[in-house]
């Protein structure tokens, strides 16, 4: 998918204010991985704490994918564990 059409049509659906507010207030961990042959830093948020929806609820983490070029480090990725 194009950057443009990304920015312009997917992530006004993902960063709902509640999520922004959730990723400025919640625990962040910095990952930087080491088992692949580029440079990759990884940004875990811990957006649903365990047990915050509901008992035994393991929580969710929003993970931000970046990846090293000659210009620095670039965005590519974002997922949710689980």
């Amino acid at each position: 998918m194009p950057s443009e059409q990304f920015f312009k049509n997917e992530v006004p659906i993902i960063f709902t204010n509640d999520l922004i507010d959730r990723l400025k207030s919640r625990k962040t961990q910095f990952l930087e991985r080491n088992d692949i042959e580029y440079g990759y830093i990884e940004i875990l948020v811990n957006t649903v704490e365990s047990d915050e929806i509901e008992a035994e609820h393991e929580g969710i983490q929003h993970v931000f994918g970046f990846k090293s070029t000659d210009n620095g480090y670039k965005f590519c990725e974002i997922s949710t564990v689980p």
